[in-house]
C-alpha cells in the first residue's frame, strides 16, 4: 500500500474549514410532508394478516384513510376447516370457501352474504329496547384509528377483540400440531399441552417483556 501524507499547512486548514461551515450553516429543504398532521411520525403503522374477503376490504379501507399507513401484509392459509366446541354445548364451525356468518337455534337460522333467515320472520322483527345490541359505527377502521390517537376506548370493548382474536390463534394452533386441543379461558392456556401453550407467545427482543 502506497503511503498517505497526511501533513496540512495552515491555509489549506483553514480553506477546508470554512467550506465545512458553510455546509453546515447552508439552508435546507425540507419536504413540507415533514411537517404537519400527515408527518411520518402522526401516521399510524398497519400489518394486515390475511387477505381473503374480509382482510382484503380491510387493507382497501385502510389504503383510503388520511393517517394511515400500510407497512406489512402476509397471508395466511388457504384452506382449512376447524370445529371449536365450548362447555354450554354450542358449537363454532369455521371453514374456507364461504365468506359470511350464519348463526342456528332451535327455532331456526339467520345469516350473511346473502342476508337470509328462517323463519322469514326475523328479518322484520323489531330488536326490542331489552334486547342485546350490536353497536352502532358508520366508519368502524376511522373509529379504530381515532382511538389509537386519542388513547380512547373504542366502540367494540378490548376485551371482546381479544378474546375474538383469540379464537383465530387457536384454529391456528390446532392446524400447526395436527390434534384436538382443549383451551382454559380463565388460565387462557391449553390443558395439558406443553407443546401447543409454547405456541401462544415468541421469545421478545431485550428490553421488551409482558
Amino acid at each position: 500500500m502506497a503511503a498517505v501524507d497526511i501533513r496540512t499547512t495552515r491555509r489549506g486548514f483553514l480553506r477546508r474549514g470554512a467550506s465545512a461551515l458553510a455546509a453546515l450553516y447552508a439552508p435546507v429543504v425540507v419536504p413540507s410532508s415533514v411537517f404537519g398532521s400527515n408527518a411520518p411520525s402522526n401516521r399510524i403503522a398497519i400489518g394486515c394478516v390475511g387477505l381473503g374477503g374480509m382482510g382484503m376490504g380491510n387493507l382497501r379501507g385502510f389504503l383510503n384513510k388520511d393517517g394511515a399507513q400500510i407497512v406489512a401484509v402476509c397471508d395466511v392459509t388457504s384452506s382449512w376447516n376447524i370445529e371449536y366446541t365450548y362447555d354450554d354445548g354450542v358449537r363454532l364451525l369455521f371453514s374456507s370457501g364461504k365468506s359470511g356468518v350464519r348463526f342456528e337455534g332451535t327455532e331456526g337460522w339467520i345469516q350473511s352474504s346473502p342476508f337470509d333467515a328462517h323463519p322469514k320472520s326475523l328479518l322484520t322483527s323489531v330488536i326490542g329496547p331489552d334486547d342485546i345490541h350490536l353497536y352502532n359505527s358508520s366508519d368502524h377502521k376511522q373509529d379504530f384509528l381515532d382511538c389509537i390517537r386519542h388513547r380512547a376506548d373504542p366502540i367494540a370493548h378490548v376485551e371482546i377483540g381479544h378474546r375474538s382474536a383469540s379464537i383465530c390463534h387457536l384454529g391456528n394452533i390446532a392446524m400447526l400440531t395436527g390434534r384436538k386441543l382443549r383451551w382454559d379461558p380463565g388460565k387462557e392456556s391449553f390443558v395439558n399441552d406443553t407443546e401447543a401453550n409454547r405456541m401462544l407467545s415468541r421469545p421478545m427482543a431485550s428490553p421488551w417483556r409482558l
